[in-house]
């Protein structure tokens, strides 16, 4: 009897040591059997940020198609391994963020792309950095996400500073204007780049002569606003907002007859932004990391294909999820076999994108050129400003 219960212990011993390697063995994200890689990506795909989180969606998308179609890894512990999306759901806010990044913590994941917006990426930004998980932010360019000491943080989108900084050079050193305003959203993306964008008007020698906040996704009256500031007549007014909102401004300010210069933030580059206003918006500029009227391959191939997948433009957004995409698909193939190793290959990371060259400095941010500059011209079409 003691024989045949040593035996039966023996026998469950055995399996449970087995299954223990083979749990051991197997990376968190990885599936050999079926060569996959598996990555979660958040952003808001409902809610008053929905089309920044499905643009997003779309550019992981595209990329994840083009890759695939391509072989998969060409090189590293994964060749010939596909990649796998799993999409969350935000909805753009700091809580539900929070959770979704302690889902995907303890979940089957190699890495994390997003989320789309600041105030979602300072709330989950500490529990993927905690936990040693790479987190590729898209969209989210307030400065404090990579000022914080965090080692698992990238970000392909330039920081509000440079954006600040960047379009106060455009307005006070290359569209000669002197007075200007601003209007900013409520948020920690807007706050940060609206303190930053005033810094270097008035270090430029401009003047800030009205700063308007409001309360993204509630406030969509803005012509008490809009005609407070006309009787300050500022010579351009900046728009430190995102699409929805940026259309929104310039067409109500036409309702109202008043034709001052505006600039869009890259928030603002998206279809939706020029397809709000009217047939004839006047003076409208736009700074740009994605260059959608560039003549250079990479850009145009992946418009192509992108328009053939989607019967649509990309935005912004979209292509930063693409390189966003790419900068991991690149990390993984420069060596990183794991999920605790993404971080140190995303450091060793440098190719051309369709936004810009990626390449990470060694807070997480990458470098950034100047953001191009674009004018809206006849047709409502996005012309190079000269």
């Amino acid at each position: 009897m003691r024989r045949k219960l040593f035996g039966v212990f023996s026998v469950v011993v055995s399996v449970c040591l087995i299954f223990g390697v083979m749990s051991a063995s197997a990376e968190k994200g990885v599936d050999p059997k079926n060569k996959v890689i598996k990555i979660a990506v958040v952003g808001p795909l409902t809610g008053q940020y929905g089309v920044y989180g499905q643009d997003q969606k779309k550019g992981i998308e595209d990329g994840i198609k083009n890759f695939a179609d391509a072989g998969g890894f060409k090189k590293g512990k994964y060749q010939g391994y596909k990649v796998e999306a799993t999409y969350f759901d935000d909805k753009g806010d700091p809580k539900e963020s929070a959770n979704v990044a302690q889902q995907v913590v303890i979940g089957d994941y190699f890495a994390e792309i997003g989320p789309t917006n600041s105030s979602p990426a300072n709330a989950s930004a500490p529990i993927y950095d905690r936990n040693n998980m790479a987190m590729i932010l898209v969209y989210a360019s307030d400065q404090r996400l990579t000022n914080s000491g965090y080692q698992n943080v990238f970000r392909v989108v330039c920081t509000t500073k440079t954006e600040g900084e960047a379009y106060a050079a455009q307005i006070v050193s290359t569209l000669g204007k002197k007075k200007v305003a601003d209007i900013w959203e409520n948020t920690a993306y807007g706050q940060t780049l609206h303190q930053y964008f005033v810094d270097k008007v008035k270090a430029l020698g401009g003047e800030m002569i009205s700063s308007e906040t409001f309360v993204a996704g509630q406030d969509v009256d803005f012509k008490p606003v809009l005609t407070k500031m006309k009787e300050l007549r500022p010579d351009m007014i900046m728009l430190n907002v995102t699409y929805n909102d940026g259309g929104l401004v310039v067409s109500q300010a036409r309702t109202l007859g008043w034709e001052v210069p505006m600039l869009g933030a890259i928030g603002c580059n998206a279809p939706k932004f020029v397809e709000m206003m009217p047939d004839n918006p006047g003076e409208v500029y736009l700074a740009v990391l994605f260059n959608q009227i560039s003549t250079a391959p990479q850009i145009q191939d992946f418009i192509k294909k992108y328009t053939g997948m989607f019967k649509t433009e990309p935005s912004e957004s979209a292509a930063l999820a693409y390189d966003a995409f790419n900068a991991l698909v690149s990390a993984i193939e420069l060596g990183a076999g794991k999920r605790e190793e993404v971080k140190d290959y995303l450091r060793k990371v440098d190719f051309q994108g369709v936004t810009n060259r990626i390449r990470f400095d060694e807070k997480g941010d990458v470098l950034q050129p100047a953001l191009p500059l674009l004018k809206l011209g006849p047709g409502k079409k996005w012309v190079e400003n000269k």
